[in-house]
């Protein structure tokens, strides 16, 4: 296994970031390109995961509850909770699944929010369609259920998750 870091989102970035994320539907929506560009110039925390050959393994987008921002399943969060980072998407490529990219991200997002001063980490994940992999994932490194909700007129299911960083 390659040793990763974890680095800022740059413009040259984001066709090589949307093409991830198109290949990680459903369990990711799919969004336009130009999404991408406003989480590079309004968000805080928006990373890259490079091997040490600077290859894309994966990325994520994280914010603070105070955004302009249109999802249901932030906003759940937003109407609940304080002074916590929300995942609203964390994508690896398909070449390096069950390399540790996921483990290292929440490793690093976990001492990005503690550092910050915020108390927990929180996101959602597919019930509906389920996503198996990253549910494990989630409970293994301690992440516990706090809701769930329909969305997509009902379409899909999640279950909204925190965990405590500091």
């Amino acid at each position: 296994m390659k040793p990763f870091s974890l680095k800022r989102v740059e413009k040259s970035d984001l066709l090589l970031i949307h093409r991830l994320n198109e290949g990680c539907v459903p369990h990711v929506n799919s969004i336009p390109v130009d999404d991408f560009k406003w989480y590079l110039n309004v968000l805080e925390h928006f990373y890259k995961v490079v091997d040490d050959d600077g290859l894309l393994a994966g990325t994520v987008v994280m914010m603070k509850p105070d955004l302009d921002y249109e999802s249901v399943n932030y906003h759940w969060f937003v109407e609940r909770y304080t002074q916590f980072l929300y995942i609203d998407r964390i994508m690896v490529s398909a070449a390096y699944r069950g390399q540790g990219v996921a483990s290292f991200m929440y490793e690093r997002l976990q001492e990005i929010a503690r550092e910050a001063g915020h108390l927990s980490l929180c996101c959602e994940v597919n019930v509906k369609p389920k996503n198996i992999a990253s549910l494990a994932l989630h409970e293994k490194i301690g992440f516990r259920s706090v809701g769930t909700q329909l969305t997509e007129n009902g379409t899909k299911e999640v279950t909204l998750l925190m965990k405590q960083v500091s």
